[in-house]
């Protein structure tokens, strides 16, 4: 019996080490690591939290479960068993720890976190019935390790391969884009940049959404640098059903209200701002700020009628019409007919296409043929 939960002991260690191997190859090659649902996996790795000295907690898990693998090939000796039983009781506690931060503080769950703490947790259960047995423990043979280590380092690299794919594949189906009047991808309420400029970049996005946040800025940027080539247009797309997001729609609503008053990306900015999300009443403060009556605009959220309500209920359903369930998703027009679907990963290299180029290109000389050699 003890040798049974010897071999389950290692299985659980390698189910641990492929989890957090997974999370670490999602850091270094900056992939999208599958998450169900929930979608909390990307929030937990995004947030600060998700690091110790500039390095990934996930590393760490690694090289734990690593130790344990070494320590179960030793179990014969008294001295591995306490090292594997004191290694399991800190991560076991190290994993409950960081659950509930990412529960109560980032408001995420993440599944791989979950099924690494799961194992870490039963493997304390194991080390705590190995150390206590009187029985002699054989050392486990060299091919079970080389066995279950390919096993592991296949899986992983197959997951990889798979959140790879899964990162450079377009969001949107060809056919979906294409029926979809362009007209109805541009709000002109919530869009930077001239009407007739060649290249149109709608981004979907939720007010809390790390991932927007952080492309906010460069999407801003890069229409400041082309003025006249890019257009930049909002589209809500809040994912209120998902934990840490359910003031996303209350967000949008408000956001519209700034939008009748050109203060729209005011109001992006000021709630891009902040580190943490805010739940109703912050947005409703927020707006204040901007120098709206926040009660008037919490009457307005109430009825659900308000145009402004309307108005992100419409981006939703252009978002489902196009099969948009993750955000940040991007969708590039060009010369108000050509479309192409990206996310945070392919929209820089779609933005460097020829066929983009040169467009903006185009636009910068029809800027300084004007009298006075000067932009527009």
């Amino acid at each position: 019996m003890t040798r049974w939960l010897v071999l389950i002991a290692l299985f659980l260690a390698f189910v641990g080490i492929f989890s957090a191997a997974v999370l670490s190859v999602g850091h270094v090659l900056d992939l999208p690591v599958p998450c169900g649902a929930s979608r909390g996996c990307g929030a937990v790795a995004a947030h600060p939290a998700s690091k110790l000295g500039g390095v990934p907690i996930a590393f760490f898990g690694v090289v734990a479960y690593m130790m344990m693998i070494a320590l179960l090939a030793a179990v014969s000796d008294r001295r591995a068993r306490l090292g594997l039983l004191g290694i399991s009781a800190f991560g076991t506690l190290i994993s409950a720890g960081l659950l509930a931060y990412s529960h109560f503080v980032i408001r995420a769950t993440c599944a791989w976190c979950v099924a690494s703490g799961a194992a870490m947790t039963l493997l304390l259960v194991c080390a705590v019935v190995i150390v206590r047995t009187h029985q002699p423990l054989a050392a486990i043979r060299p091919i079970i390790l080389w066995g279950l280590g390919i096993l592991a380092a296949g899986a992983v690299g197959v997951q990889a391969g798979m959140m790879e794919r899964a990162s450079r594949a377009p969001p949107v189906s060809a056919d979906r884009l294409t029926a979809v009047a362009a007209a109805e991808l541009v709000d002109p309420a919530k869009s930077l940049g001239p009407a007739d400029a060649p290249v149109t970049v709608v981004v979907f996005a939720d007010l809390w959404c790390p991932a927007c946040r952080a492309a906010h800025e460069g999407l801003v940027r890069y229409q400041e640098v082309n003025p006249t080539g890019v257009r930049l247009a909002f589209r809500h797309l809040p994912l209120w059903q998902i934990r840490g997001h359910e003031s996303s729609r209350a967000a949008a609503a408000l956001g519209e209200i700034a939008a009748e008053q050109a203060k729209f990306w005011t109001f992006v900015e000021a709630v891009y701002a902040r580190q943490r999300p805010l739940d109703r009443d912050g947005y409703l403060r927020l707006l204040g700020h901007l120098g709206f009556d926040p009660n008037q605009a919490e009457n307005r959220l109430a009825d659900p009628h308000d145009p402004a309500v309307q108005r992100v209920l419409w981006d939703e359903a252009v978002a489902e019409g196009l099969g948009i369930n993750a955000t940040p998703t991007f969708i590039v027009i060009l010369d108000g007919e050509q479309r192409i679907s990206a996310n945070q990963r392919t929209l820089p290299q779609i933005l460097n296409l020829p066929a983009v180029q040169s467009r903006l290109a185009r636009a910068a000389q029809r800027d300084f043929a004007e009298p006075g050699g000067t932009p527009r």
